[in-house]
């Protein structure tokens, strides 16, 4: 964890081309050291925070919360991307997927859930979208597909 914010806080200086901190003397071996460099290389703004109140929280509850801790996401499997790519070139499948997702968000927050949309598909294919966004890494892989297209 202090190689990580170390390197966060080196990084942050030589883009603002200041002095950046010393190193830490650490035992830390180098293959580890270009593991973390690695990461933080494709990590997203909010990992160093995110990292950081998990380091927080484990030092207040120990260690032994890690045992609760969900496993790592890996990505989503290639034959689970396919029902959603072919889901959307079809404008029926696209907006009921949206609706599932608006669904999901609402329960989450609480909220009132929004009235599902008039479509001519079969229950079983609502059904099938039910599966197909069950798993959360279904969820935002159709999300990020289309913000994607939304943007482009």
């Amino acid at each position: 964890m202090i190689w990580l914010v170390y390197e966060d806080r080196r990084r942050h200086a030589l883009e603002a081309k200041i002095q950046p901190p010393t190193a830490p003397i650490l035992n830390l071996p180098s293959k580890d050291a270009d593991v973390i460099d690695r990461i933080l290389k494709s990590a997203p703004s909010h990992f160093i925070p995110f990292c950081l109140r998990l380091f927080a929280f484990m030092q207040d509850h120990g260690t032994d919360v890690l045992q609760y801790a969900p496993v790592p996401f890996h990505p989503l499997p290639i034959e689970q991307q396919q029902p959603i790519l072919r889901a959307l070139r079809d404008p029926a499948q696209k907006l009921y997927m949206e609706y599932v997702c608006r669904w999901q968000d609402a329960m989450l927050a609480q909220q009132k859930v929004p009235t599902e949309p008039e479509t001519k598909m079969r229950s079983k294919q609502r059904k099938e979208l039910w599966k197909v966004l069950f798993d959360l890494r279904a969820v935002m892989f159709f999300k990020q597909r289309v913000h994607a297209t939304s943007v482009a």
